[in-house]
């Protein structure tokens, strides 16, 4: 069954596998050019959404598939992304602002 909105949906989950492969290997600059080229795709398909699908058309089916698959992914990559952040925040915690102190003239330094 060919359509755009089908092949749109595959794309994204395409991309967000990517993505959880980048965050695995914790590779930013990937992380950022994926993120663009979802943002992208996630656009087009909402665009694409706008045109109405029969009720009883396999399309219908074969897109909720697939949004079942890309909301699982996402999940995946939300979780795997929290961990990342909870391990980067071990190993280098967030600095904390230096005590304040007068200076000689009085003033609050900042």
């Amino acid at each position: 069954m060919e359509d755009a909105r089908l092949d749109l949906v595959q794309r994204v989950i395409a991309l967000t596998e990517a993505q959880l492969d980048a965050a695995r290997r914790l590779d930013g600059s990937a992380l950022f050019a994926l993120n663009e080229q979802r943002t992208d795709a996630l656009f087009a398909l909402r665009v694409a959404l706008q045109e109405p699908i029969p009720d009883e058309s396999p399309l219908r089916e074969a897109l909720a598939q697939e949004a079942r698959t890309l909301r699982r992914l996402e999940r995946r990559l939300a979780h795997l992304a929290g961990l990342v952040l909870t391990t980067l925040e071990r190993i280098s915690p967030t600095p904390q602002k230096p005590p304040r102190t007068y200076l000689a003239s009085g003033r609050l330094t900042v």
